[in-house]
């Protein structure tokens, strides 16, 4: 009798205690006047070939919003960005994007709650497909169906694209995630003559994702470099 008095004495005491936590954690918002409803009316306007804006309405005492985007292709890679909320701004670009790509965008507010802490507010989504790029009136298509990887044993990168109507040269972008002090770990621009469309990288390589992208040039590269869209290898 008394081990079953002890039992339900205990459980008990964790519904009180569970009970307790809530109250508490529902005060704790109401002090914090906390909001956990996603941002509302999330839109994407001003639609390009590479770019988007997104703009929410105002969420009362919000400290920061966190901003997330990606593709299908990408998998659980989102990139990010903050935006301060104290500043009255409610909306964002998107850029460097990919043409003719849909994506998926979240929003969340973020809450203050002291010593660099924030509570997140639900996300609010919504999706979007990028414009099919057009050339500006003397500009040089993006090129196309860009590939890269590493070859057998890890010590070189093998980067491919389709030709541009009309270029003569190419320039290669490979750069890799930051170091300490965001100094850049790799950061390589190699120009190849066309009509050459490949292009073999065999110095330094660093460990971790490297992003690689290439844009057609004109004959004295007086065009704006509109880069193709970014490729991955890590």
């Amino acid at each position: 009798m008394a081990f079953r008095k002890n039992i339900i004495g205990r459980f008990c005491l964790l519904i009180l205690l569970t009970a307790l936590s809530v109250f508490f954690a529902a005060c704790s918002n109401i002090l914090w006047g906390i909001n956990r409803e996603a941002p509302k009316n999330l839109r994407v306007s001003s639609i390009t070939a590479d770019s988007a804006v997104l703009s929410w309405d105002e969420v009362n005492k919000a400290s920061q919003y966190e901003i997330m985007w990606k593709t299908d292709n990408d998998g659980n890679y989102w990139k990010s960005d903050i935006v301060n909320a104290e500043s009255g701004i409610n909306s964002f670009t998107i850029d460097n994007l990919i043409y003719e790509r849909e994506y998926k965008v979240q929003i969340a507010a973020m809450f203050e709650k002291g010593n660099n802490q924030y509570v997140m507010s639900n996300y609010a989504t919504t999706s979007f497909k990028t414009l099919k790029d057009i050339p500006p009136s003397g500009e040089l298509a993006r090129p196309g169906n860009v590939k890269a990887s590493y070859n057998q044993d890890k010590s070189a990168i093998n980067i491919s694209w389709d030709g541009v109507e009309a270029a003569a040269y190419y320039d290669v972008n490979l750069k890799s995630d930051e170091l300490y002090f965001h100094a850049p770990r790799l950061n390589v621009l190699n120009t190849v003559a066309a009509p050459k469309t490949e292009y073999i990288y065999s110095d330094y390589l660093p460990e971790g994702r490297i992003v690689i992208k290439v844009a057609a040039r004109n004959s004295d590269f007086s065009d704006s470099c509109r880069w193709s869209y970014e490729v991955e290898v890590k």
